[in-house]
């Protein structure tokens, strides 16, 4: 089992093009999601997907990876609905869910083992604040 060292989330981080990603969130020094956290009367709807999409296939140079060129994971939030899609998966579509991913079951999707002792949790009305909790 996988437990992630450390994690963190960096608001409007640089990508390519001079673009900026709401949230990109790192387990381990490594970008392992995108973010787009909209307004509460935002649908979440293709315009806001295909946003987060492209982030997730373009990261900047600075930005240390699981995989090249790619970060695997993408979430659309609005304070009431959280989307999320494995950019892993080719055919994979948005699965609505009620709570972020932690960090440790993101590792757990990737199929990475380890044990240390952090966690982060972000939770769905509230997924601007972000606490690490020692277990």
């Amino acid at each position: 089992e996988y437990v992630p060292f450390n994690a963190s989330a960096v608001k409007e981080a640089l990508m390519q093009g001079n673009k900026e990603s709401d949230y990109l969130l790192f387990v381990d020094d490594k970008a392992i999601a995108v973010v787009e956290a909209k307004a509460e009367d935002n649908s979440l709807g293709d315009v806001v997907a295909q946003q987060a999409e492209w982030y997730s296939q373009n990261p900047n140079g600075w930005v240390g990876l699981w995989f090249p060129n790619q970060i695997p994971f993408v979430y659309l939030a609005n304070g009431n609905k959280i989307y999320f899609k494995n950019m892993l998966e080719p055919d994979s579509e948005y699965v609505e869910l009620p709570e972020m991913h932690s960090p440790k079951k993101m590792l757990q999707m990737l199929g990475k083992n380890r044990n240390t002792a952090h966690c982060l949790k972000l939770r769905k009305k509230d997924f601007v604040t972000v606490s690490i909790m020692q277990k």
